[in-house]
């Protein structure tokens, strides 16, 4: 069950106390609802997406604007939902107000490069998803976190990554 109910088009904002006044960092989790887990159309697309945006995110956020050492931009599963979406984090001195309008002008920036972008790049990002889904697990490690993101989102597809490649949003 879900803690809140979101809304198509929604944005919420939730700041905690910090226990350290003196501490100067602050973070920003910047999450986009992007779908269901077990529609594997949107899980390509996901995933497509996140295999675009990563570089970017952080050469943009992170080398360009120099908001914080720490700049991500990842998949993430909803515990127990079977939701995901595409979340940015950024960990910085400036307050997360200004983080936030900097992940939107980059998200923005993101928009116009995607729809800009032409079909030899796209299909190069396609090709580059594939090859990461076809790589065996490098150790145990890895082996286990596949796993375990079944069993953490609720939907015990453990066969998911076999047919993932497969999916026509990526093929």
């Amino acid at each position: 069950m879900c803690l809140f109910d979101v809304k198509a088009g929604c944005n919420y904002a939730w700041t905690a106390p910090v226990p350290n006044p003196n501490e100067p960092n602050s973070a920003l989790s910047y999450y986009l609802h992007l779908g269901q887990l077990t529609d594997p159309r949107q899980r390509a697309i996901g995933l497509l997406l996140v295999q675009i945006m990563s570089e970017p995110a952080f050469n943009a956020l992170r080398t360009k604007e120099q908001l914080g050492y720490v700049v991500s931009c990842s998949r993430w599963n909803l515990p127990g939902e079977s939701q995901f979406g595409l979340r940015i984090v950024v960990q910085s001195e400036r307050r997360p107000g200004y983080l936030e309008e900097r992940v939107e002008a980059f998200l923005d920036s993101m928009d116009q490069k995607i729809q800009e972008m032409g079909s030899a790049e796209f299909h190069d990002f396609k090709s580059g998803l594939q090859q990461r889904w076809k790589e065996p697990a490098k150790n145990l490690a890895e082996e286990v976190a596949r796993y375990w993101s079944h069993i953490d989102s609720g939907y015990l597809d453990f066969l998911r990554g076999e047919c993932e490649y497969t999916c026509s949003a990526c093929v």
